[in-house]
C-alpha cells in the first residue's frame, strides 16, 4: 500500500502476477474438465480447442501487470478472447459440459469492468450474453436452458461492477486520509520551524541584552553612554521583532554605529502575508545598502524599506538639506536613484 495513488490503482488489483496465475488455474481446471469428461481428445473440433485457447490469450491480456486501466486495444482484445471462449458451446445440440467454459468466458469481461474498462466489460458481457442466448434459442433447451446461460454471466457482470465501485470507494478513502494525513504533517513541521526560528531569535536577543543587562545589574550608573547604549539595544532589538527581512550580520553594526551617531533608523520590512519571498537579506544587497550609508549625516535621518516585488529594498538617506533615494535589486544592483 505504500505506492497506493489514486492512478496507480485504476487497475482494480488485476494486473498482478498472483491475479494472473489464479485465473490461469481455473482455465487449466475448466481444460481438466473437459478432458474427463470426454469432450476434449484428439478427435475434438478445432473450433473448440481455439476457443479454448482464446479464453487463456484473454486472460494473459487482462492480466497485464501494472496498476492502471487496460489500453482501448488490449480491451477490446480481452472482448474478442471472451466472445471466441463463449462459442466453445455452440457445437453442443443440448447441456454439455462445456457450460463451464462458457460461464468462464463470463466472468473475462466482468474483470475487465472491475479493472475499469467499464464500456468494453459491459459491451463484451452483452456479446457473451447475446451468444448463450443464441444458442438457448437454437437448441430449444426451454426455461431452465435459458436461466443457464443468463444467470451465471449476469452475477459476474454484477460482481465486476460492485468489484470497480467498492475499489473506488476504498482507494478514494484511502487517498483522502493519506491527503489529511500530509496535511497535517506538513502544518506540523511549519509550526516546528516556526517554533525553532522564534527560539533562535530569542536566544540571538538574549545574547545582544545580556551584556548590557548585567553591566547594570552590577551597579554601573547610567551615564550618557549607557544610556546611549540602551537605546542602540532597544532598537536592534525592536528591528530584530519588526523587520526580519533586514537582518544581516554586516548591516546590524552599521545601524548601530548611526544610531549612536545621532541619526534617525526606521526600518520596514516585516513578512508578506501574501505569500511573497521570506528569504533574510543576502549579502550582496546588505554590502549595498552599507555603502549607501556611508555619508549618512548626525541629526538626519535613514529609513530602510523591503519592497514587496522580489525582496528589493529602497533606502532613503535625509540630511540637513539634502535627501536621496536608491533602490536596490536583491543581488545589490542600484535599479532607480534620486
Amino acid at each position: 500500500m505504500a505506492d497506493l495513488t489514486a492512478q496507480a490503482t485504476g487497475g482494480a488489483g488485476l494486473g498482478s502476477r498472483p491475479t494472473r496465475w489464479g485465473i490461469v488455474t481455473v482455465w487449466a481446471l475448466n481444460l481438466i474438465h473437459g478432458l474427463m469428461a470426454g469432450v476434449l481428445g484428439p478427435g475434438a473440433p478445432a473450433h473448440l480447442w481455439a476457443a479454448f485457447a482464446a479464453g487463456l490469450v484473454g486472460t494473459l491480456l487482462l492480466t497485464r501487470e501494472g496498476g492502471d486501466r487496460l489500453g482501448p486495444w488490449r480491451a477490446v482484445g480481452v472482448v474478442v478472447c471472451a466472445v471466441a471462449t463463449a462459442t466453445a458451446i455452440t457445437g453442443f445440440p443440448e447441456m454439455t459440459p462445456m457450460m463451464w467454459i462458457y460461464y468462464f468466458s463470463a466472468y473475462l469481461p466482468a474483470l475487465l469492468i472491475a479493472r475499469g474498462n467499464v464500456r468494453m466489460g459491459v459491451v463484451g458481457g452483452v456479446l457473451v450474453l447475446a451468444v448463450g442466448l443464441g444458442w438457448a434459442a437454437r437448441v430449444g433447451s426451454g426455461l431452465p436452458g435459458y436461466l443457464n446461460v443468463v444467470a451465471i454471466p449476469l452475477s459476474a457482470l454484477l460482481v465486476g461492477v460492485l468489484w470497480q465501485l467498492m475499489f473506488r470507494r476504498a482507494v478514494g478513502r484511502e487517498v483522502a486520509h493519506r491527503g489529511e494525513a500530509a496535511r497535517s504533517g506538513l502544518a506540523r513541521r511549519a509550526h516546528e520551524e516556526a517554533l525553532a526560528r522564534s527560539r533562535r531569535e530569542l536566544a540571538q536577543i538574549e545574547l545582544e541584552a545580556r551584556p548590557l543587562l548585567e553591566r547594570l545589574a552590577a551597579g554601573e550608573p547610567i551615564d550618557d553612554g549607557v544610556r546611549a547604549d540602551l537605546e542602540v539595544a532597544e532598537a536592534t532589538i525592536r528591528d530584530r521583532i519588526r523587520s526580519p527581512l533586514l537582518q544581516h550580520p554586516a548591516l546590524t553594526p552599521e545601524l548601530a554605529r548611526l544610531r549612536r551617531g545621532g541619526v534617525h533608523v526606521l526600518l520596514l520590512g516585516e513578512v508578506p502575508d501574501d505569500g511573497g519571498p521570506h528569504e533574510p537579506m543576502a549579502g550582496p544587497l546588505a554590502a549595498a545598502v552599507v555603502r549607501e550609508l556611508a555619508d549618512a549625516e548626525p541629526g538626519g535621518s535613514v529609513v530602510i524599506r523591503r519592497l514587496p516585488d522580489g525582496g528589493a529594498v529602497s533606502v532613503v538617506v535625509r540630511g540637513a538639506s539634502t535627501t536621496r533615494q536608491v533602490q536596490l535589486s536583491v543581488d545589490g544592483t542600484v535599479l532607480a536613484r534620486r
